[in-house]
């Protein structure tokens, strides 16, 4: 949150519900991504040299490796060969 201490009650408000917002949009993304994943069969290395290019959206990158690297990631590719095909482990 904003560190000003003068915020309105309104203000306040505002900037707690839009916090919000970027989680839900993370939410969103994230299953989209997914649905991606699974229905594109690319395969490690072809994802992996194209997240490098993908960097024109921050958020959406960031949710593309939460997906393919995250501890709780349903694909978790390190244990992929390169020409295995990205799929839900």
């Amino acid at each position: 949150m904003t560190e000003t201490k003068n915020l309105t009650d309104k203000q306040k408000l505002f900037e707690k519900r839009f916090e919000r917002s970027s989680q839900y949009l993370a939410d969103e993304a994230d299953k989209e991504i997914c649905n991606i994943l699974d229905s594109v069969e690319i395969t490690k290395k072809e994802i992996v040299d194209l997240l490098e290019d993908l960097t024109y959206d921050k958020m959406l990158h960031d949710e593309l490796e939460e997906c393919l690297y995250g501890e709780e990631s349903y694909y978790n590719i390190e244990n992929l060969k390169d020409d295995d095909v990205v799929k839900k482990r």
